[in-house]
């Protein structure tokens, strides 16, 4: 029987003689007993920042040194506010706290300890910044002047620094120009590293490896704050933050020495709170690797808000092989996605508990903070028994369930898998959905290759990358195989990207050649952005497309289609129909194309195809929107559409009514005379009536 667990957290009384301020440093320090001003923030305040002040909390760190005494800093931001990290100490075991000093520009930085010294290690000023270190003698009252490690446009944060293999290791990266102005997205990650017994204020004790740029085949965005970790084989590991919309992957890379990175190690990993600056430990008791994320729940994902931007629910997380995690409990939670943030969190462990800090924006009852980014509060919390800790009961409709959790998983092609229609590579999981996306985003179009699907695959709405994608003629990523649904469908598709420049939107971003059949997509599923946007193919280049249906809600900005968007070098499409809402939004009139079938097809043909899903635009004229396809056009042959679906039609499709296209005399004109059937009545109204694909 499972035991039933809790989570304790310190939540000390906080009183103040009006709070104290301290010359010079325009915050309030709340380490007084007289008054219970903020019992509702949880945790203990280290350090209030009013919203009037205009002076905001970052980059919580946390040590405690031998002689029990807790430190933590955090540095200050806001516009015209000089660069500075305050120092704050605890002797009480976090329930009060004092302001030390305060280190001026000194920003993005983290403290350690080691060798009897406190060390500060991070960067100097922000924009254009150096890796520095100082270091305290007298738990952080006075500092040595800043080291330089790594001179210039260096970003970072408070993540650990690494004790393993008698060295010192700590992750941060270069900031380099942006690319296409995506956020973050010219950063390189690096590791530098000392030995544990140098003299870490030398300049010479230092070692950088070479740096890592986010591989361009990873969708999402800000390869930033790198984690240093050490993996189950023993390499020292860069796990990085990858603001992709969902939140659920992390960056990842290897080094093969302390000086170099291994080749072709980058790539993505399975991680809750993946947008979100995070910490990883290891703990050889539990044998496992630990994080405190902001892991986003699906209920506050609406409005397509990215996962980067929700930071109102702490969880802990852990990890057996470093790559795949799972969520334990949730540590704080509030409904407030747009006030409210526990982040940044930096922690330790601390026998059988974790102690961390947190930069908190929560409701000070003085205006609350500027919003959940911009945190009014530093608080201090402790995690009784984390090994062992459960969920609030109010806040268990959060956890992520049991399904898919975003995981990758490899197709297994040994032994000529996947080389003929008679053996094919065989698909069973929603990982390698993705892991195909990933392969032909690296340029394997996988031509004359055989793949089949097992089961239906629930994609759980997670946004999704399609299966190759398209920009010009010249510029482009191709899949090229022949892909068999055997019948079953993908369910919950989602794609709603907002941070790359592939406008090819489907299942399938591009195909060329190749062939897909038996598929369906079902589900809740929608595909709301892309400048080319089909169901099963957002761009299909002379590719057969064969008993396949669309049940999703499909959006776009160019060509837009139930099946396809946009088809050219004569693609085949016969027996297949669509039910989902086709909408093409554009201001302008020129190449844009709506169908229920194809937005666009030049050669090739439709036929034996029904369209039941309304199609809507906004083009002025709708000379360029069809019940079939939106381009006019004679290759289309014995296909119907519902009417009302769309209020003209520009070729010689038939439109027929409810009752007639739910009668068995449409399933007996689709089937045109052939055998075996391909079609038949849906009496299990598996399809609102509608005539179904046979198998």
């Amino acid at each position: 029987m499972k035991r039933l667990l809790f989570i304790f957290f310190i939540a000390y009384p906080i009183f103040l003689f009006g709070c104290k301020k301290v010359e010079g440093t325009n915050f309030m320090v709340v380490n007084d007993t007289t008054t219970n001003q903020f019992a509702q923030v949880p945790g203990v305040v280290v350090v209030h920042s009013p919203k009037s002040s205009g002076k905001y909390r970052g980059t919580p760190s946390l040590v405690k040194l031998p002689n029990g005494h807790i430190l933590s800093s955090n540095d200050v931001f806001g516009t015209g506010v000089p660069n500075a990290t305050d120092i704050f100490i605890s002797k009480d075991n976090g329930v009060s706290w004092s302001y030390v000093s305060t280190v001026t520009g000194a920003v993005w930085s983290g403290l350690f300890y080691h060798q009897n010294k406190l060390f500060l290690l991070g960067a100097d000023v922000s924009q254009g910044a150096n890796l520095v270190i100082r270091g305290s003698t007298d738990e952080g009252l006075t500092w040595s002047a800043p080291t330089i490690i790594v001179p210039g446009a260096c970003h970072g944060s408070s993540t650990p620094v690494l004790f393993a293999n008698n060295r010192i290791y700590k992750a941060y990266e270069f900031h380099d120009t942006d690319l296409n102005g995506k956020w973050m997205s010219g950063n390189k990650s690096y590791i530098v590293s000392a030995s544990q017994t140098a003299d870490l204020l030398n300049p010479a004790s230092w070692l950088k490896s070479d740096a890592l740029q986010k591989p361009a085949w990873l969708d999402g965005t800000g390869w930033l704050e790198t984690n240093a970790v050490i993996g189950p084989d023993g390499k020292i590991k860069g796990i990085s933050r990858l603001a992709s919309m969902e939140g659920i992957y992390a960056g990842y890379y290897s080094l093969s020495s302390d000086a170099q990175i291994e080749a072709g190690s980058g790539k993505k990993i399975q991680f809750w709170g993946g947008s979100s600056k995070f910490n990883i430990r290891y703990d050889s008791n539990t044998q496992k690797y630990w994080a405190l994320v902001n892991y986003a729940p699906a209920q506050f994902k609406a409005d397509n808000r990215s996962a980067g931007g929700i930071r109102n629910v702490l969880a802990l997380s852990s990890s057996t092989d470093l790559e795949t995690w799972v969520i334990e409990s949730i540590v704080l939670a509030n409904n407030d996605v747009e006030n409210v943030g526990f982040q940044y969190v930096d922690w330790v462990f601390d026998n059988n508990d974790i102690l961390f800090v947190s930069r908190t924006a929560f409701d000070d009852g003085l205006g609350g903070a500027d919003n959940y980014h911009n945190a009014n509060f530093m608080t201090f919390h402790k995690i009784t028994n984390y090994a062992s800790t459960s969920t609030p009961v109010e806040w268990q409709n959060l956890l992520p369930g049991n399904s898919w959790n975003g995981g990758v998983q490899d197709i297994d092609m040994s032994a000529g898998k996947g080389d003929t229609k008679a053996n094919p590579a065989l698909i069973s999981h929603p990982g390698q959905l993705v892991y195909l996306s990933e392969q032909v985003y690296k340029g394997n179009s996988f031509e004359n290759k055989y793949f089949k699907m097992t089961n239906d695959i629930d994609l759980n709405h997670f946004n999704y990358l399609p299966i190759g994608w398209y920009i010009t003629t010249t510029v482009n990523k191709p899949f090229s195989g022949n892909f068999d649904g055997d019948g079953h469908q993908v369910l919950n598709l989602k794609i709603n990207r907002n941070d790359d420049t592939y406008t090819s939107s489907g299942l399938f971003g591009y195909t060329l050649r190749g062939s897909i059949t038996n598929l369906g997509i079902g589900g809740q599923s929608d595909i709301l952005v892309g400048g080319v946007a089909g169901g099963i193919v957002a761009y299909a280049n002379a590719t057969v497309i064969s008993s396949c249906f669309n049940k999703a809600n499909v959006k776009g900005v160019s060509f837009v289609g139930g099946i396809i968007g946009y088809g050219v070098s004569a693609p085949k499409i016969s027996d297949c129909y669509n039910t989902g809402i086709i909408s093409l939004q554009t201001t302008t009139t020129v190449n844009k194309n709506v169908g229920g079938i194809a937005g666009y097809l030049n050669t090739g043909f439709i036929k034996n195809s029904y369209n039941a899903g309304s199609i809507s635009t906004t083009l002025t004229s709708t000379t360029g929107a069809g019940a079939i396809s939106g381009k006019t056009s004679s290759l289309i042959s014995n296909c119907y559409f519902l009417s009302g679906t769309i209020t003209n039609t520009n070729n010689n499709e038939v439109e027929l009514t409810e009752t007639i296209m739910k009668n068995i005399s449409t399933v007996n004109l689709l089937n045109n005379g052939r055998t075996p059937l391909l079609w038949k009545t849906d009496d299990l109204n598996l399809n609102n009536g509608y005539p179904i694909l046979n198998y």
